[in-house]
């Protein structure tokens, strides 16, 4: 019994040392420069661990998310709650038919009954964001058989009738629509300028900054002064400018919530752990000086992290 009693304490010895090995030289330089680059130009902060991604923030109290992959619709509200419809999108394949582009977009009017010249077929609960691209309905159900199962729309996004009675009166014009396939190097959050005083919301949209934003993610540049400062898009403007969403560099399709680490900032070169160990220990943050925005778990899945100031 004493013998197995000092193999045990020999055990705990020896992982402990492992443990200070690794941890003591990573938090003593993360101390030691605490205040070396407390006067420098980077953030405060230490990063979370996730995807780099260009975060906007929505100033209203709702958007639509159009996931092409999905052929669906997600109606996000600043409370949390989120509402699933079906859609079916544009399909290339038949004849005059476009597919939906990606992109953020505004509803720009609405009529709940519009007769489309081009097709000659009247469009229920119509909303253009993009053109001559919207939400409608038609008049029937034959079409329903297609909603949440493939493409088959001219171009704009078919919603059932039942679908169109339930959002349209909860749409005002000027509402953001967030259309991707499911990896966008671009996503959007909700902010409050009161409770996120750091938040810059835009008077217009400024397509050559935001398409810079969307290259530093694409070129992982973690530290590009580009992405500091948090941009809102401007709320209810019903603006006609580009703003693409871009592509993922990952494949990563799980999310996963990721905590805030207020740290200080480490050096350039920090020391990390071995793999075996890095489910014992904290992972130590570079030197980008981003946090990551902590984004809720939703039933859809496929969506990716979000990394911003």
């Amino acid at each position: 019994m004493t013998i197995v009693n000092r193999m045990n304490r020999a055990r705990r010895r020896y992982l402990f040392g492992l443990v200070l090995l690794f941890a003591l030289p990573a938090a003593l330089p993360m101390q030691a420069n605490s205040h070396r680059f407390a006067d420098s130009a980077l953030p405060p902060f230490g990063p979370s661990f996730g995807l780099l991604r260009d975060t906007l923030y929505v100033m209203d109290s709702s958007f639509l998310e159009v996931r092409l992959d999905q052929q669906a619709i997600y109606q996000r509200f600043r409370s949390g709650r989120v509402e699933r419809y079906l859609c079916s999108t544009g399909n290339p394949a038949i004849q005059d038919g476009i597919a939906t582009r990606e992109g953020i977009f505004t509803v720009q009017w609405k009529s709940k009954r519009h007769f489309s010249k081009q097709f000659e077929v009247y469009l229920n609960y119509w909303m253009p964001f993009n053109g001559g691209i919207g939400f409608h309905g038609l008049d029937g159900r034959s079409y329903y058989r297609f909603l949440g199962r493939r493409r088959s729309s001219h171009g704009c996004v078919r919603i059932s009738n039942e679908t169109g009675a339930k959002i349209f009166p909860a749409t005002p014009s000027g509402t953001i629509v967030y259309v991707h396939s499911g990896t966008p190097a671009r996503v959007l959050l909700f902010a409050d300028t009161i409770r996120q005083p750091g938040v810059m919301v835009m008077d217009r949209v400024n397509s050559t900054l935001l398409q810079q934003r969307l290259d530093a993610v694409a070129g992982l540049r973690w530290q590009d002064t580009v992405l500091w400062q948090p941009l809102a898009l401007p709320p209810r403007s019903k603006f006609t400018a580009t703003v693409a969403v871009g592509v993922a560099a990952s494949n990563t399709v799980t999310q996963f919530q990721l905590p805030v680490f207020r740290l200080p900032v480490p050096p350039p070169s920090p020391i990390t752990a071995p793999r075996p160990l890095a489910t014992w220990l904290r992972p130590i943050p570079t030197r980008s000086g981003y946090i990551a925005d902590q984004l809720s778990q939703e039933e859809e899945g496929g969506e990716e992290l979000s990394l911003s100031k």
